[in-house]
């Protein structure tokens, strides 16, 4: 990890066979829950840890529910699979089938891993602030983006009752 962090490098992925640094609680298919960026325990604020799932023809449509794990919960996932193991008519037509899937979404942001590690990370620095207000007044809140990084793509969610914004 120090090497890493020498060569600058500010997010990994792949670390699932690794059980000291397994970050995400998945079903017993393998799919994960809350697919987030984390920081990697013991280098909390320099590198980022992405989940990642490995993606076979047999598991294509495991592909496609992580997909929608990961959109609701404003999250991210690496699909990956080895090169050499992508070679046969069923493994080339569940990666385009996944690719085609993702690309068509307009909630899918695809991108490579350091972009949308950069974004998670320029995230993680808003400051949402809110401002005392009288008995029975309406809620005034603040979001400043205090980095020189550009948060395209902003939602918050807001309680049911709002009634303006």
């Amino acid at each position: 990890w120090d090497q890493l962090e020498r060569a600058g490098i500010t997010s990994v992925t792949r670390l699932g066979d690794q059980a000291q640094y397994s970050l995400w609680a998945a079903d017993a298919d393998g799919v994960i829950a809350e697919p987030r960026c984390r920081w990697l325990p013991g280098r909390e604020g320099r590198i980022l840890a992405c989940p990642d799932f490995y993606l076979t023809a047999e598991r294509a449509s495991l592909a496609l529910e992580q997909l929608e794990r990961a959109v609701a919960a404003g999250g991210m996932i690496d699909l990956f699979a080895h090169t050499e193991e992508v070679v046969t008519p069923e493994q080339i037509a569940a990666w385009g089938g996944v690719v085609e899937r993702a690309a068509a979404d307009p909630r899918i942001w695809v991108a490579p891993l350091g972009e949308i590690a950069a974004w998670q990370r320029a995230l993680a620095q808003l400051e949402l602030g809110s401002a005392p207000q009288a008995e029975g007044a309406a809620l005034a809140l603040s979001v400043a983006n205090p980095t020189d990084a550009t948060v395209v793509g902003l939602a918050l969610r807001l309680p049911a009752g709002t009634q303006r914004v």
